[in-house]
């Protein structure tokens, strides 16, 4: 989904997978990738929002 907007160096999911609380940590190559996926915050990804 991120590679949109970059290079993704580094994916952490967290949180029990069942629940509507898991969340995750996306690294990035570089500074304007992650300006990008910060312009997706609250785009739906599937039925939840970023």
């Amino acid at each position: 989904f991120f590679k949109q907007v970059g290079d993704v160096k580094f994916v952490r999911m967290a949180g029990d997978e069942t629940q509507p609380t898991r969340f995750a940590f996306v690294e990035f190559a570089d500074q304007e990738s992650v300006a990008r996926a910060l312009t997706f915050n609250g785009v739906m990804f599937g039925d939840r929002p970023l």
